[in-house]
């Protein structure tokens, strides 16, 4: 008899549903580029691009569809298995199974319409409580420990997103000064957890490439440097059609409400979480909780909106599953 050294939870490589948390955070990425970034982008940047924002806006739409089934299988089948799962406790059960479903129905209903802002608010606040949930449990081992670190910065990083958002809406309504000053507090604060948020995913990742956290940041820090001259070309009016798209696409990174802090810092910030998202995806293979990280580096800051929404969700999802209520060691037979 021989005994195997201990297995790390197979959910993260993906669950029996087929769905590849891996596969599931790349199409999240290309999705997130094109729906939230390019789409807005091209409208209005040149004549001519109506061949190109057709066929963008359809690629993205149907990648976002892609994702959706995908993330919704995920998360049903995960919070299936959890359910039967007595040492997560009964709270995290009694909780945890009506937000995947009220996620899930939200998110399908968005697919064939726009959300109110209260059904959008209400998606925010179920998934946060997902991830509030989740956290003291993916903490619990060494294994999971960092992720649980970034997700429950994320947690925090997004709803102070969101009460500065919700904050600076009322404001706008109401001519309000001081609101509106209030959530720009808010939004700072969102900020800072941010940068703990990016710079411990990038500390995490650099460990598991030999040190290279000063390259990853260099990659970061030089992309914003680029986007930064480009912008500055949009406003002199002399870019070219790519340069005015790119800068268009660069200011959707940077959508309100502002917080106290530099334009330039908020880039980088931005260009950084995208650069570990991607590292992240990259070293999947040797690390199979990194597509996790990467689906909470996609969410962080918009989980008022359905897709960044249900990809927090199966972040909150993924570890808990399968990280109770199973045995690490298998005992197999030696041959003769």
């Amino acid at each position: 008899m021989r005994t195997e050294p201990p297995q790390a939870p197979r959910l993260l490589l993906g669950l029996p549903s087929g769905v590849s948390l891996a596969i599931l955070a790349g199409l999240s990425l290309a999705a997130s580029a094109l729906g939230r970034l390019l789409s807005p982008a091209l409208p209005g940047s040149a004549t001519g691009l109506e061949s190109w924002i057709y066929h963008t806006n359809s690629v993205a739409a149907l990648m976002s569809q892609v994702v959706a089934a995908g993330g919704i299988a995920f998360s049903l089948r995960a919070v299936g298995v959890a359910m039967s799962k007595a040492a997560l406790g009964l709270t995290y059960r009694l909780v945890m199974f009506p937000a995947t479903i009220v996620t899930s129905a939200l998110v399908i209903g968005a697919a064939g319409r726009v959300l109110t802002p209260e059904q959008n608010g209400a998606l925010a606040v179920v998934v946060l409580v997902a991830a509030a949930l989740s956290t003291p449990l993916a903490l619990h081992l060494p294994e999971t420990r960092a992720i649980g670190i970034v997700l429950g910065l994320t947690f925090a990083s997004s709803s102070f997103d969101l009460a500065a958002k919700r904050l600076a809406l009322d404001a706008s309504e109401s001519a309000s000064y001081v609101m509106f000053e209030r959530a720009t507090k808010l939004a700072t604060v969102a900020l800072v957890f941010e940068v703990a948020l990016v710079a411990t995913a990038l500390t995490w990742l650099s460990r598991r490439v030999k040190g290279r956290a000063l390259l990853l940041s260099a990659i970061s820090v030089g992309i914003t440097i680029a986007i930064a001259w480009l912008l500055r070309l949009d406003l002199s009016g002399s870019a070219a059609t790519a340069q005015v798209i790119v800068g268009r696409a660069a200011g959707e990174l940077l959508r309100g409400p502002q917080p106290l802090a530099p334009a330039a810092l908020r880039l980088t910030i931005e260009i950084a979480g995208l650069v570990t998202a991607v590292t992240a995806l990259v070293l999947s293979r040797r690390v199979p909780i990194a597509p996790v990280l990467s689906l909470c580096l996609i969410s962080r800051g918009a989980v008022d909106m359905p897709l960044p929404a249900l990809l927090l969700m199966v972040a909150s999802v993924a570890i808990p599953a399968r990280l109770f209520g199973e045995s690490s060691v298998r005992v197999q037979a030696e041959s003769p």
